[in-house]
């Protein structure tokens, strides 16, 4: 019995010796007289090997993304020994880390690269943005170290944003493209565009005026850098419509402390607007209804000075004889109190 013992823990110590680092060893005796199929299993295994390696080579039209390179493969050998009248057929099988056929992907990135980009072009002056978006992504993402022309990546993904009315995503990429790339034939368009994206993310001037008051910076320093730039003219006519606006912004803040009859809150915007759009053409109108709400505040005073540049100027007569009759009206029925 102890006999017995002994030869089964031999036996799972030799089973054991050859399974280190998930390396499997497997014997198998054929007797030479009785199997002769030997050379066949090895040939038809041989063959199925090929086979797999005719499929990867069809495989190669695989787009990049999709590409799954991170699956383990077992790897399987067979050693043969001749022991007197069998064969030992020794199988080694062993887990194999992923491969990557970086090499072949190496290989091919650059036509696979230069393929992505003009199908990104050519998506772009279809109007086709989302493939556009998607392409241009794509070499953006996978081939900044094979093209040599990644500056103009940047540029058409950052106008296929705008184009899609996605301006941040927009102005992120025109960023990206001025500092990676300050030389670019592109970067004065770009500082363009930048400056352009933050006047159309802008809300109704009702909400917020943050946006337009970067849009107005943005277009000042452009002009400021590219004085002589075809579009710096346009960059003015912007800049004039900003400026309107934010006028626009706080004359209605104005005329809405006249509506629940705030008159010196009223006066305070209008003359808040004087210090901040000087020589505007809209500054005689301004001053008109300031004129208007400091007699309504009961400060005739400060209006009739008000008044009297306007006169000066021959504009708004009419108006101005009207404010007139209507201060005098106020002040004597305060004299009368």
């Amino acid at each position: 019995m102890k006999k017995i013992i002994f030869l089964l823990i031999a036996f799972f110590a030799l089973a054991s010796f050859g399974q280190e680092e998930e390396i499997i060893y497997q014997d198998t005796i054929v007797d030479i007289a009785k199997d002769t199929s030997i050379v066949e299993i090895v040939q038809e295994e041989e063959q199925q090997d090929g086979s797999i390696e005719q499929l990867s080579e069809d495989s190669e039209d695989i787009d990049i993304e999709d590409e799954d390179f991170t699956s383990e493969s077992t790897i399987v050998s067979h050693d043969t020994i001749i022991s007197g009248n069998s064969i030992i057929i020794r199988h080694t099988s062993y887990t194999e880390q992923p491969k990557t056929r970086a090499s072949r992907k190496q290989r091919r990135r650059e036509i696979r690269c230069e393929e992505r980009m003009r199908a990104g072009m050519e998506a772009f002056e279809r109007g086709r943005l989302g493939r556009a978006v998607n392409n241009l992504s794509l070499v953006r993402n996978n081939c900044s170290a094979d093209l040599d022309d990644m500056d103009s990546v940047y540029f058409f993904l950052g106008l296929s944003y705008m184009k899609g009315r996605k301006y941040e995503d927009a102005r992120l990429e025109f960023r990206t493209l001025i500092e990676e790339y300050p030389h670019s034939e592109f970067i004065e368009r770009t500082y363009y565009l930048i400056a352009y994206g933050s006047f159309r993310a802008a809300p109704i001037i009702q909400r917020d005026n943050r946006l337009l008051r970067r849009a107005e910076r943005e277009f000042s320093s452009f002009i400021s850098a590219y004085p002589n730039s075809e579009w710096t003219d346009s960059a003015r006519i912007f800049i004039d419509s900003i400026t309107g606006k934010l006028l626009e912004k706080e004359v209605l803040i104005a005329e809405f402390y006249e509506i629940i009859r705030r008159w010196d809150a009223a006066v305070i915007y209008y003359q808040v607007i004087f210090e901040d759009f000087v020589g505007h053409p809209r500054i005689p109108e301004i001053r008109l209804k300031l004129a208007r709400s400091l007699i309504r505040a009961q400060r005739f005073a400060e209006a009739e000075d008000q008044l009297a540049i306007l006169e000066n100027l021959n504009l708004f007569q009419s108006e101005i004889d009207n404010l007139r009759k209507s201060k005098d009206r106020r002040d004597r029925r305060n004299r009368r109190r």
